[in-house]
């Protein structure tokens, strides 16, 4: 008994321990196609832009934080060129190619926009201010080498000017990707011929920029990390790591100013390029082993559970493996996850029985995660005792 209580402690101990996420696949995504950004509308729902070598670029929808998704562009857009960034401002969706498009019906129909971005420019990511205004980062190829450049809009991108910069290096060649937070713009780019880079910020709308004490400055990505922030202020950045490979997750919560790692696991060899943390799970996508990927994330420490009548429930509680499950009032399990101190996915079964059997697993903390349609997601500790 005593072997059984010591063993319960030491999972309790880690699942209020350093921050960790563990991830899955997001089952109903178009594999095919390669996730290059995500982003949420003015009605909460989540857009996610894409890409594929024979319809080129267009969009996917999901109003259940990424679970499911709608193709809305299933012959790609009639834009015939890459696209790799969206950002709704106001009711403009806005994307970046070779040159801005700009959507007032959330994509169907595109014109051409960036009145005041001048020439020779490599368009590269936006971010939108809590009050509308639109930052976009590009290179500027006046020469052979280059030069980093900020554009600014306060009418949901019609026009744009330019924004002078101070206090990035010349060493600093392409604007990666580029955020905001209680104000302070976030910026991360790569070094002038090599694999490295660095993040910046600036607390003076772009004029004036401060190196961060970077989690990139020696770790190799490919130019496709990105960020993205939580409802606490909290940044986060993602990317993959070509030596040893692997994914690096890192966070802020002092505006980008400093950066811890945050273990994660479950993303393989998938090489990021859209990231999002939606109202639930964060989502990342990118270019997978075969074909695009997306999967949704499962927070293993720091969990705060769900109380009330949306929440489904598994007991007894301890069990020696044997679990009931209860779903919410009207409502019903579609799916079931278990995951262990470790943040591995152990077991998984989307048609559940009312009861599951896992008596095999070692004694010890779990945890289940319980989903219903897009209505519930119910995060629950669990403990096995044999």
């Amino acid at each position: 008994m005593k072997k059984i209580l010591f063993s319960f402690c030491l999972g309790i101990c880690f699942l209020t321990g350093s921050a960790q996420l563990s991830w899955s696949p997001v089952a109903n995504y178009f594999s095919p196609v390669t996730p290059t950004d995500l982003t949420i509308g003015p009605d909460g729902s989540i857009y996610c832009l894409w890409y594929h070598p024979q319809f080129k670029s267009g969009l996917v929808h999901s109003t259940d934080n990424g679970q499911n998704w709608t193709n809305l562009n299933p012959n790609g857009f009639s834009i015939s060129d890459f696209a790799y960034d969206i950002a709704f401002s106001g009711n403009n969706l806005l994307l970046v190619s070779s040159s801005l498009w700009m959507s007032t019906d959330n994509g169907q129909n595109w014109v051409a926009g960036g009145s005041g971005l001048t020439a020779n420019l490599d368009l590269s990511s936006m971010t939108v201010l809590p009050d509308g205004t639109v930052f976009l980062t590009a290179s500027a190829n006046s020469g052979p080498i280059a030069v980093p450049s900020l554009f600014k809009s306060t009418n949901n991108g019609a026009t744009w000017v330019n924004v002078t910069m101070s206090g990035i290096p010349t060493t600093m060649e392409i604007p990666v990707d580029i955020t905001n937070v209680n104000g302070v713009l976030i910026m991360s780019l790569k070094n002038l011929g090599s694999t490295t880079g660095s993040i910046y910020y600036s607390t003076n709308g772009g004029v004036n920029w401060t190196a961060s004490n970077s989690p990139a400055a020696a770790w190799q990505f490919y130019e496709d990390n990105c960020f993205t922030k939580d409802a606490s202020g909290a940044v986060y950045i993602i990317g993959r790591e070509l030596a040893p490979s692997g994914i690096k997750l890192f966070k802020s919560t002092d505006n980008g100013q400093t950066w811890v790692s945050v273990s994660n696991t479950g993303l393989g060899n998938i090489a990021p390029s859209a990231f999002l943390k939606t109202s639930g799970p964060f989502l990342v996508g990118g270019g997978g082993s075969m074909d695009g990927e997306m999967y949704s994330s499962v927070s293993v420490t720091g969990i705060n559970e769900q109380q009330g009548s949306t929440r489904a429930t598994a007991f007894p509680n301890p069990s020696s493996g044997k679990f009931t499950l209860s779903p919410p009032n009207g409502k019903e399990i579609k799916r079931v996850e278990v995951i262990n101190v470790n943040g591995e996915i152990v077991y998984s079964d989307n048609d559940p029985e009312k009861e599951i059997d896992l008596s095999r697993m070692p004694s010890g903390v779990y945890i289940l995660r319980l989903q219903g349609d897009s209505d519930f997601i119910t995060l629950q500790r669990v403990l096995i005792c044999k």
